[in-house]
């Protein structure tokens, strides 16, 4: 280990396109891409950001709303009379006040730290579903089917409660390995960490797991993904400061390096001061090379995500002719959506995020929603396409706003890579 630190060489950073006049065309592109993402990216947080509202609101507000929603649920079973009517409604109130106790533990027990309002109206989402299921199947099979919905609702209580306060604070440590003929034994093992979708809100149980790992392993080098902040804490100064320590923490004898992830959660350029300013070293559509102990490259390629394949990829042609053609190369883009044109590039490994794993999924079914362009073709783990090695991170936090924040069947992750000469293997 001693001796791979020591070979290290400077690593120079090369940027493009705005340093280059044959990249002026990219330049121009450059600049107004950052003020654009995706349109299905824009609708996703504006919808998210709606949801919020409640946190804005008064109590009494809030309160009032929770009474006429469940009046309004009831109405799925009025029709067997005021008296269904009244088990039902206030069975809703009973589990919108189970559902704020368990919101308000989030904090106390360092899983998560924002406004409880708007997740209280989420949860009650597919509680409304499932009385609405249960007053068609009373219409159907005779009202002795009632007794559906308070199991039901039951079990929906025991879901939350393992998806807000046990899973999200089980953050798995993901061992991977990579073996590539552009590497050589004397290069010795690579150790990388890849972390995604931080999403800090406070210096909660989550990170400190990280940050004691990380000075376990000890890794050569850090990258990370984006998303670094939760989104209803975006330009909350405790949220910052509390990114700024994290990062700050984060040491490497190679470096940590990072790339912007959505630009709803990762406003330029005030982002990227702040990372840079903790000593993450930003790559915005540029390249890292450094050479390695056996004489071997390494080049790690960012570019700057706006969920625009099309678009994104420019950057990525400009640094692949900038990059030595015989280095091993990561690229570091936060979503997966580039894949279906990077597995066309010369690339060894594509580190990304953005997906969650869908945070919660199903059973044999998988993320229930990626906010992806491209679905549930990446959603997480290891894809092999071509020759380029994909790696989509669970993540770690939860993105803010109207997203739940739980995590189910996909705890928060960490992956370790181990990388080294094919040669390595063989001797």
């Amino acid at each position: 280990m001693q001796s791979i630190q020591s070979f290290y060489t400077q690593i120079d950073a090369l940027m493009i396109p705005s340093l280059s006049e044959s990249f002026r065309f990219h330049s121009a592109r450059d600049a107004r891409r950052s003020t654009e993402t995706s349109p299905r990216q824009a609708f996703f947080h504006r919808i998210s950001d709606r949801i919020e509202i409640p946190d804005r609101r008064p109590p009494v507000f809030n309160f009032l709303a929770a009474i006429f929603i469940s009046a309004l649920g009831a109405t799925a079973v009025a029709y067997s009379g005021p008296h269904c009517w009244a088990v039902f409604f206030l069975q809703h109130l009973v589990f919108f006040a189970l559902d704020f106790g368990l919101l308000r533990l989030l904090p106390r027990y360092r899983r998560s730290f924002s406004p409880p309002a708007s997740q209280m109206f989420v949860m009650h989402i597919p509680r409304i579903m499932v009385t609405l299921a249960t007053g068609l199947t009373m219409a159907l099979f005779g009202s002795i089917f009632w007794m559906l919905a308070p199991g039901l609702q039951l079990l929906g209580s025991i879901l939350y409660a393992y998806g807000m306060l046990v899973e999200p604070r089980q953050v798995d440590v993901t061992r991977m390995t990579d073996r590539s003929e552009r590497l050589k034994p004397a290069d010795g093992p690579l150790r990388l960490l890849h972390l995604s979708d931080l999403h800090i809100e406070r210096l909660g149980l989550r990170e400190e797991q990280i940050l004691s790992e990380v000075e376990r392993e000890g890794p050569d080098l850090s990258c990370l993904t984006g998303d670094y902040l939760n989104t209803s804490f975006r330009t909350e100064a405790g949220a910052q400061q509390c990114l700024v320590e994290f990062i700050s923490a984060l040491h490497a004898p190679l470096g940590v390096f990072g790339v912007m992830g959505t630009p709803g959660v990762d406003p330029r350029p005030p982002t990227a001061r702040l990372l840079e300013q903790a000593g993450l070293r930003m790559l915005r559509d540029e390249a890292a090379v450094c050479e390695l102990p056996g004489g071997s490259r390494l080049a790690l390629l960012g570019v700057d995500c706006y969920h625009q394949p099309a678009q994104d990829r420019l950057p990525l042609e400009a640094l692949l002719e900038k990059v030595p053609v015989d280095a091993y190369r990561i690229l570091m883009y936060h979503s997966p959506e580039l894949m279906p044109l990077a597995r066309q590039y010369d690339l060894d490994l594509y580190l990304c995020g953005h997906t969650h794993g869908g945070q919660i999924r199903a059973p044999l079914y998988g993320a229930l929603f990626t906010a992806s362009i491209t679905g549930k073709r990446y959603e997480m783990g290891l894809y092999d396409e071509e020759g380029t090695k994909l790696y989509v991170s669970r993540g770690v936090g939860f993105e803010g706003t109207g997203v739940p924040r739980m995590r189910l069947l996909c705890p928060p992750e960490m992956i370790f890579w181990e990388i080294e000469s094919a040669d390595s293997v063989t001797q």
